[in-house]
């Protein structure tokens, strides 16, 4: 009897604590319609929201989900200079909110099919109520249709922030894409 109560306070607590970790380790949530793969890809800077980011980290965002569609595999990707410049040409300085005739604009000039919209914002902290609360990064995007500016793919994913912002997100996104194979039929 006392051999099943020893057992019972060692295994029961770590099987509660490998649970338990399962419960708090968060995965992207990932959405891309399959006739997206192999079409032309232009991913945007993405928009930052937060008072401890730098601007900068949007265009490195924009960066490395480039990379991560090109290594993939999954999509032709638009050169980012390409893409910086004809945001430049256009006047469109905020991705967040573009009309359609800017996607469509955008599409035409660089010979896209889809564009990538996003945004990064930082949560919690210092900049909150509760000072004691953590800090979290949520790297959020949508794939837009040229054509009729019909969203084709979404992603999301929110992780702990951290003191090198461009390395937990460089994680982010190759989470996001791998996600973005594993989930999808």
């Amino acid at each position: 009897m006392k051999h099943i109560k020893l057992t019972s306070i060692i295994v029961f607590p770590l099987l509660l604590l490998i649970c338990g970790c399962q419960w708090f380790v968060t995965k992207p949530e990932v959405q891309f319609r399959k006739d997206i793969s192999g079409k032309s890809i232009a991913v945007l800077n993405f928009n930052t929201q937060g008072a401890m980011l730098p601007l900068s980290l949007g265009k490195y965002t924009a960066d490395k989900l480039s990379e991560e569609f090109y290594f993939s595999g999954y999509s032709t990707v638009i050169e980012r200079a390409k893409v910086n410049e004809a945001q430049y040409k256009l006047e469109i300085r905020s991705t967040e909110f573009l009309s359609i005739d800017n996607i469509q604009q955008l599409g035409l000039k660089l010979k896209a099919e889809y564009l990538v919209l996003g945004r990064i914002y930082q949560s919690g902290g210092a900049d909150y109520i509760g000072t004691d609360s953590e800090k979290h990064i949520t790297v959020s995007f949508r794939i837009v249709s040229v054509l009729n500016a019909e969203v084709a793919g979404i992603a999301s994913y929110t992780c702990k922030s951290g003191d090198n912002p461009e390395q937990i997100i460089g994680t982010m996104i190759k989470k996001i894409i791998a996600g973005s194979r594993d989930d999808n039929p």
